[in-house]
Parts: structure tokens; sequence; C-alpha cells
């Protein structure tokens, strides 16, 4: 089962942070650290997200360029059942179609957040018609 090169302390060690809720259906939460987006972190050797290392431990290292994706949409899940490989691609096309992506002021790049828009509409509005009331 073990198709990495973990000691027995390191197995040990990650899947106690697991929990198994008795099924392979249901998701397998990481229960230590997670990240602001609620991916679990561990560390062999560095730090590695969990999900990545749960679908490593069952299926051998990842192939170079591809990722490791939840097909469950849960961050902290470490079933290996639900996770499958992909590329960067594949992985924003599925985000994207499960509408997951983000939009207006949760892009990374946005500058006002959606009540300033109707705030400036508003008083644009306001400036241009009721001006000569």
């Amino acid at each position: 089962m073990n198709k990495t090169n973990w000691t027995q302390n390191e197995i040990y060690l990650f899947w106690n942070k697991v929990k198994y809720p008795g099924n392979d259906r249901e998701c397998w939460k990481w229960t230590a650290s997670v990240d602001k987006n609620g991916y679990g972190y561990f560390r062999i050797g560095k730090t590695y997200r969990t999900h990545q290392l749960a679908w490593e431990f069952y299926n051998g290292f990842r192939p170079k360029g591809m990722l490791v994706c939840h097909q469950c949409d849960n961050p902290s899940c470490c079933n290996p059942e639900h996770l499958v490989i992909a590329t960067n691609q594949e992985n924003m096309s599925d985000m994207k179609n499960k509408g997951r992506a983000a939009k207006g002021s949760k892009q990374g790049k946005a500058v006002f957040v959606e009540q300033d828009i109707i705030d400036i509409i508003n008083d644009s509005f306001n400036y241009k018609y009721k001006k000569h009331e």
C-alpha cells in the first residue's frame, strides 16, 4: 500500500491526523493544521498539502507538472478515492464548471467591492439627473 518512501513513523504521524469515517465513500478529514483555504499541510522533509501526500501514499509519486485535485471539493479531504490527477487547465475548468471561480470583488485584482460600484452608480445618477431639479 505505501507507494512512497515514508518511514513507519511518518506513516503513523500522517494517518493519525486523518479522521476516517468508517467507510471509503465519505471524506477523510485532515484534523491538524490547515491553511486559510482549508487545505491541510504536513511536513515530510518539506511541507506538503495533505491531499497530495494521501494520493501519493496509495498511487506513488505524481507525474511532474500534474496536480492532485479533489473531486469532492473538500480541501481537507484525504480520501484517495476522492482525489484525481489533473493538469492545471483541467483543474481550472473543473473549478469554473462547478461555479467556484472567483468573481467580482473576490478576484485577487479587484479594487472595489460590489457595494462600492452600486454607490458610484447611484452617486453618478443623482449628480446627473437630480442636479437640475
